[in-house]
C-alpha cells in the first residue's frame, strides 16, 4: 500500500484485511511503508515487506516476485497497484485491486486483468462500471468495517456523556490532520458555531486526535475559531492507538469525521457529522444516512449536499430534546450494523479473495 500519511483509514482497512486472512490461516505479506502500520501488522502474525514505494515500480515488483511464491495479490491503488500487476504478471497469479476514493487510477487500461474489483461504497462501484463499461460482476462492493465491539458496547445517554471534571460536551474530530481535510474542519466550525450559539448555557469541548501535514494549519484555525466562541475550547490529543478511540467516540455527545471515522462515531452510539474530501453529506441520520451508505460518508460527490437547513434543525433539535436524541442513536446504529460489522467484511473479503485463487 501507498498512503499519503502515517496513519488513516486505508491503514486501518489493510490491518483487519490482513489480520483476518492470517485468522483463516493465510500466509500473508504486506508492502508498506511508515512505522505505525508495520509495527501492529508484525503483532498480528503479518509479514511486512519493507521495500520503498518511490523507486522503480518494476524494480521492486521483480524483489517481490523474488521473496516467495504467491497465490494471489490484493492491491490498493496507485504506486501500490502498478507494483501488484507487475507482480501478478511476473509470478502469472491473479490480483485483485481495491478502490477507497473518488479516482479512477487509469482503471481503463488494466481492469481487464483484475480477476476481481473491490470499492468501499456502491457509488464508486457504480462510477467504474459507468466510466470503464466493465461488467458489473466484476466490481463488488466491500466496505470499511467497524470493530464488532465497538456496535456491541451500551449506549450513553446525553446526560452521560456530559464530561463532569471538566463541565463539558465532548466533540470529537476524528480524522487525519492533512490538507484534503479542510472540508471537514469547515463543516466543525459551523456545526459548533450553530450549537454554540443555540444553547450558550453548555460549555462544548472539540477533541481532536491524531496528526498529519497540516496540523499547524489545523491549530491555526480551530484556536481562531474558540476565540470567537467563549464557550468552546479545543483540546490536541495526538496520535492514540486504535484501542482507545472507540472510548473517546463513546463518551462524545458528537462526532466530525469521514469514511470509516465516520461509520465508528455511529457504531459507538453518537450522532455523527460526515464530511469527506468530495462534500458535506451531514448529520447521519435517516436520508442522510442512506446517503452516507452510498458514498462512504464523504468519499464521493452528491449533486446537492443533505447539509441544508434541515440539517441545523436537526442538529439543534437533538441538543435540545433528550428523547429524539436517544432515538437518533439506536436507530442509526441499527441501520448500519448489519452492513458495517468487521466480522462480515472479514468473512465477505475472505471469501472473495479465496474464490480469486480458485
Amino acid at each position: 500500500m501507498h498512503a499519503v500519511s502515517d496513519w488513516g483509514g486505508l491503514h486501518e482497512n489493510i490491518y483487519f484485511a490482513a489480520k483476518s486472512l492470517v485468522s483463516r490461516g493465510h500466509i500473508v505479506d504486506v508492502l508498506c511503508t511508515g512505522t505505525r502500520l508495520p509495527d501492529l501488522l508484525l503483532i498480528a502474525g503479518v509479514n511486512v515487506l519493507r521495500y520503498g514505494l518511490d523507486e522503480d515500480s518494476a524494480a521492486t515488483a521483480r524483489r517481490i516476485a523474488a521473496v516467495d511464491s504467491y497465490d494471489l495479490v490484493y492491491c490498493h491503488p496507485f504506486v501500490a497497484r502498478e507494483v501488484g500487476v507487475r507482480v501478478a504478471g511476473i509470478l502469472g497469479i491473479p490480483f485483485v485491486a481495491s478502490f477507497h476514493g473518488n479516482y479512477l487510477d487509469a482503471y481503463s487500461t488494466w481492469f481487464d486483468r483484475a480477476r476481481i474489483t473491490t470499492a468501499v461504497s456502491p457509488a464508486l462501484v457504480n462510477m467504474l462500471c459507468r466510466e470503464t463499461n466493465v461488467s458489473p460482476e466484476l466490481v463488488v462492493t466491500m466496505r470499511n468495517g467497524v470493530d464488532d465491539q465497538i456496535f456491541d458496547c451500551r449506549i450513553l445517554t446525553l446526560d452521560e456523556k456530559l464530561n463532569i471534571s471538566s463541565g463539558t460536551y465532548d466533540v470529537v474530530v476524528l480524522s487525519r490532520l492533512d490538507p484534503d481535510k479542510r472540508l471537514l474542519w469547515d463543516s466543525v466550525f459551523s456545526g459548533m458555531a450553530l450549537l454554540a450559539a443555540q444553547h450558550p448555557g453548555r460549555r462544548w469541548r472539540i477533541r481532536v486526535p491524531g496528526d498529519g501535514n497540516g496540523v499547524s494549519e489545523a491549530d491555526r484555525l480551530f484556536t481562531e475559531f474558540s476565540r470567537h466562541h467563549d464557550n468552546v475550547e479545543v483540546e490536541w490529543l495526538g496520535w492514540m492507538s486504535m484501542s482507545d478511540v472507540p472510548r473517546i467516540l463513546r463518551r462524545s455527545s458528537l462526532v466530525f469525521a469521514s469514511g470509516r471515522g465516520a461509520a465508528q462515531g455511529i457504531a459507538a452510539g453518537t450522532p455523527t457529522i460526515a464530511t469527506g474530501s468530495q462534500g458535506t453529506f451531514g448529520l447521519q441520520t435517516g436520508r442522510r444516512l442512506d446517503i452516507g451508505l452510498w458514498g462512504n460518508f464523504g468519499g464521493f460527490p452528491i449533486p446537492i449536499s443533505p447539509w441544508t437547513d434541515e440539517g441545523d434543525i436537526e442538529l439543534v433539535r437533538l441538543f435540545g430534546d433528550y428523547d429524539s436524541y436517544g432515538i437518533e442513536q439506536v436507530r442509526s446504529r441499527a441501520r448500519i450494523a448489519p452492513l458495517l460489522r468487521q466480522s462480515r467484511i472479514d468473512l465477505e473479503l475472505g471469501s472473495l479473495l479465496e474464490q480469486a485463487v480458485g
